[in-house]
Formats: C-alpha cells, sequence, structure tokens
C-alpha cells in the first residue's frame, strides 16, 4: 500500500471516529432536552426508596423539574447510591424517573449534576423528614 493510500485511510477512519464521537454527543444532548421538555408538565413526582414514598406536588414540582433541567452531565466516577427513585407524572401518565442521590442524578443512563442543592432540599430533605415523623 502506498503512503498516500495508506494516509486517506487513517483520515477516513479518524473522521469517522470523530463523527460517531460527535453523532452520540448530539443524540444524547437532544434526548436530555427532550427529557426535560417531557418532565415539564408534570403535576406531581414520587420518590421511592423501594420502601416508603412522598408525594410532592405545586410549586416544588416546578422547582424540581427546572434543577433537573439547567443539570450538567458529569464525567465523575462516584460510589455514589442513586436511592431515591424520583418518578414525574401529570395525571395517570408517567413522564419520566431519575435516580437522586444528593445533587447527583441518574437518567437515561447517564449522570448529571444540579448546579445547587435544589434536590437535595426539594427531594431528599423531605422524604427524610417523613422517615423521622413516622418514627416518633
Amino acid at each position: 500500500m502506498s503512503y498516500k493510500v495508506y494516509e486517506r485511510v487513517v483520515l477516513a477512519v479518524i473522521g469517522i471516529c470523530v463523527a460517531g464521537f460527535l453523532a452520540h454527543w448530539i443524540w444524547r444532548a437532544v434526548s436530555y432536552e427532550r427529557f426535560s421538555s417531557r418532565i415539564a408538565s408534570a403535576d406531581r413526582v414520587v420518590v421511592s426508596d423501594g420502601r416508603e414514598s412522598i408525594t410532592i406536588t405545586g410549586e416544588k414540582v416546578s422547582e424540581i423539574v427546572r434543577a433537573i433541567a439547567s443539570a450538567h452531565r458529569d464525567a465523575g466516577h462516584y460510589r455514589a447510591k442513586f436511592s431515591f427513585m424520583t418518578s414525574f407524572y401529570r395525571g395517570t401518565n408517567s413522564l419520566g424517573k431519575v435516580d437522586i442521590c444528593s445533587e447527583l442524578f441518574m437518567a437515561g443512563g447517564y449522570q448529571y449534576r444540579a448546579e445547587d442543592d435544589a434536590l437535595k432540599t426539594l427531594v431528599i430533605t423531605p422524604f427524610m423528614q417523613k422517615i423521622e415523623d413516622e418514627m416518633r
């Protein structure tokens, strides 16, 4: 194989790899935007740890949705346990779910980080408060 043919093959392989990476990155971004748009119409959020659950309604639902929609992909690898299964509903229709651990959450198989501790304040704290109240 001549040097020019080899060079073209290498450039083609590099181009395919870069195009594949970009296509995957764009697909993931569009998919997350669609997810965020879908949960924006939620009228309630159900949080569960597998044994107990709470339902959140009203303005707090919008705040939770905003925290999730404004989150950024987190490339860190933590020994986090995403214990709080958080499902979004409009009426009886399920709109989607995330698994939360403090400001981190999993959505669509990817890990994200909320910009502030809104998820902890709006989701985890009320859930833990319910557990504490039931123990009294």
